[in-house]
């Protein structure tokens, strides 16, 4: 079948809209997602939240480091800024310009399981490594089963 084609733009009817189209049906606008926190006992607990579309790793990451459920803690700072993410398969490396310190600290170490376990239950990540800009040094982390 052959669309007809105006000069203009026109007006159509709502009632001549194919279902679907008019409020953008298939087109996500949110996603539900889960993301990891810490509890009071240090344990790793997950929070299904929904999200603006698209669903990106940046986008993950803020969650986590910004908006945080009463009772839970982060292991990430609210600075924290990403320059690039790239997946391949299962496995994804995240480049961190600001907000990371590499060191071998318990928090560094949390802050790995946190992003690793967030990011297995959302892309299939089984290994995360993280490249920490400032300070030239990239840790790695393969997620433990949930």
């Amino acid at each position: 079948t052959l669309v007809p084609t105006d000069s203009s733009p026109r007006t159509v009817n709502s009632a001549d809209v194919p279902s679907g189209l008019l409020n953008g049906a298939g087109v996500k606008q949110s996603a539900t997602v889960s993301l990891w926190f810490f509890d009071a006992q240090g344990r790793l607990v997950s929070r299904s939240v929904r999200i603006p579309a698209p669903l990106t790793i940046s986008t993950l990451v803020s969650r986590l480091a910004l908006h945080v459920p009463s009772g839970l803690s982060t292991a990430l700072s609210q600075q924290i800024a990403i320059s690039r993410a790239v997946v391949r398969g299962s496995e994804a490396s995240i480049f961190i310009t600001a907000g990371f310190q590499s060191g071998d600290s318990a928090s560094t170490r949390a802050a790995m399981q946190q992003l690793v376990a967030t990011l297995r239950d959302n892309y299939g990540i089984t290994t995360l490594n993280v490249t920490d800009v400032t300070n030239g040094r990239t840790l790695t982390i393969d997620s433990a089963a949930p």
